[in-house]
């Protein structure tokens, strides 16, 4: 689902997990410069307490109460809650039935985020942790370039300091691996920019990380003159679905940017096949290897391209020798599947509409959590 506001673009997968816990590593109170909201749903029929606690500079809990009545919406406005911490900080979330009565009934509820940059006109939305972190997970895909500037955060929810290695794969150059460690305090967060990770200009890379403790993590880019974000992929599956895809050929690589990219956690390598299921009926299937441990991406936007003019904006490794050869208009879905588990994320740029998104797909069959995989 993608939505347009405030001169940007949210968008995210459906959920069907319902938690009595989540976790939020990146949210910003700053006044007249940027518009947080967590957002929660009460799947019950009756009244549930929702608990945020956030975590200022020093580590030290903050704890702001709202009760979310029977199958409503509710949440936060961050800028109007003057208990909170200024800046950027990490947060948990934990909600209970109002009444002790309903304790054996209660099942959890659901935590989003909207985040909107009024400086730089700029968002995006993402479901939270409901997991409270995890001990071993990825981000499939971050660049960064003169174009594009990358954010990996890092949220220790823990009474005790977490030690965390990074590691990096760059996906379309044998270049050597990004390698950091970073130590994060109780309650603590850290953030890192692309810089800070060294990342090499113009070289898509897939992050993956390990704790010894469970955190909670997310990345999130501006380019295109917005931005897009989505939590750590801290499961795999067999099977993940993406609803919504669109590129009109003719300006693909131009005004239309989508970008499929994997993670495979297991010891042996895996081919993934990605299928897109356009609305006519028809389809294509795209196939690609992905090495143990690795990552890889397909750009969609370089397979569905109609226009091979010199004058185009092309990538350089654009092969019209690859292209699917459908012009105009492609509405369609993805279905990307293996035979052992693997992490996707989704990506979408649409020019045209001033606006892009990531979302991590929604899972078809069992998942596997990643630190029982690596």
């Amino acid at each position: 689902m993608g939505h347009f506001d405030f001169g940007s673009t949210t968008g995210d997968a459906f959920t069907d997990i319902i938690s009595p816990a989540w976790s939020l590593a990146r949210v910003e109170r700053s006044s007249g410069n940027v518009n947080d909201f967590v957002l929660y749903y009460n799947p019950h029929d009756f009244d549930v307490n929702v608990t945020l606690t956030a975590y200022n500079a020093a580590g030290n809990p903050v704890e702001v109460n709202t009760v979310v009545g029977a199958l409503r919406r509710g949440g936060l406005n961050i800028d109007q809650v003057a208990a909170l911490p200024v800046g950027v900080f990490g947060a948990v979330i934990t909600a209970e039935p109002v009444s002790s009565a309903n304790a054996g009934e209660f099942q959890g509820i659901v935590v989003g985020q909207s985040h909107f940059d009024l400086v730089n006109e700029s968002g995006f939305g993402l479901i939270a942790d409901p997991l409270g972190g995890a001990t071993n997970g990825a981000i499939p895909s971050l660049v960064r370039s003169d174009a594009a500037s990358t954010e990996v955060v890092l949220f220790n929810p823990n009474p005790f300091s977490a030690n965390v290695e990074l590691r990096g794969e760059y996906v379309r150059a044998a270049l050597p691996d990004l390698a950091r460690n970073v130590n994060i305090p109780a309650g603590g967060t850290v953030r890192l920019t692309g810089a800070d990770l060294g990342m090499i200009d113009s070289q898509p890379l897939g992050l993956r990380y390990s704790s010894n403790y469970p955190i909670t993590v997310m990345g999130n880019q501006s380019q295109f003159g917005d931005a897009d974000a989505s939590s750590a992929s801290t499961q795999a599956g067999t099977g993940w679905f993406f609803g919504a895809a669109f590129i009109n050929s003719a300006l693909a690589g131009e005004s239309y940017f989508e970008t499929v990219a994997i993670y495979n956690p297991a010891d042996a390598g895996t081919q993934v096949s990605v299928q897109l299921l356009f609305v006519d009926g028809s389809s294509e299937t795209l196939r690609v290897n992905v090495d143990a441990n690795g990552f890889a991406e397909i750009r969609l936007h370089e397979t569905l391209g109609s226009d091979f003019s010199s004058g185009t904006n092309r990538p350089d490794n654009f092969d019209p020798n690859a292209v699917l050869g459908r012009p105009g208009l492609n509405f369609f879905s993805l279905f990307a599947s293996s035979a052992t588990p693997i992490s996707v994320s989704f990506t979408h740029y649409d020019l045209f509409l001033q606006g892009g998104w990531t979302n991590s797909g929604a899972a078809l069959g069992l998942l596997n959590p990643i630190s029982t995989i690596v």
